[in-house]
């Protein structure tokens, strides 16, 4: 996965990854939600850069582009999700991956407990819907999402 900050400040070297064949990039944004962000140590993953990468990413002629989107935090609300998945259509990717939050062995594994199934399963419904609406399909039981016709 490639560094957001590297992807957003330092464009020359996206173009040397191209250049050496690379032709998958994915960038992992995770959620857009700020306190959630902080919980996570990404607090400076901002906005600004997401777009500032992709743009350097499409420049550089990357075909295969991924996000990569995470939910069931504790504390995520439906509105704060479905404000990530609006965010990550914006920025257009080829793909769209999102994994569902795991806690075992984590620094916030003590929050496990206080998320509930529905609202895990309402996020997954959510981001079916609003990907599928949005172009993007996957085949049954896979958390990849492709915009591009015969790549599920």
């Amino acid at each position: 996965m490639m560094p957001l900050r590297i992807a957003a400040g330092a464009a020359d070297k996206i173009f040397a990854y191209k250049e050496m064949g690379i032709d998958r990039i994915s960038m992992g944004i995770q959620v857009t939600q700020p306190d959630l962000l902080k919980i996570l140590g990404r607090e400076t993953n901002g906005i600004e850069y997401h777009f500032r990468a992709a743009g350097h990413i499409r420049a550089a002629g990357f075909r295969k582009f991924n996000l990569d989107l995470m939910y069931g935090f504790a504390g995520q609300s439906e509105a704060a999700w479905q404000a990530t998945l609006t965010h990550a259509l914006q920025l257009a990717p080829d793909y769209i991956t999102l994994y569902r939050m795991r806690y075992k062995l984590t620094r916030i594994s003590h929050q496990a407990e206080k998320v509930e199934m529905a609202q895990v399963r309402a996020q997954a419904r959510l981001a079916k819907d609003m990907l599928t609406a949005a172009g993007y399909l996957a085949n049954p039981g896979k958390n990849t999402y492709s915009r591009i016709a015969g790549d599920t």
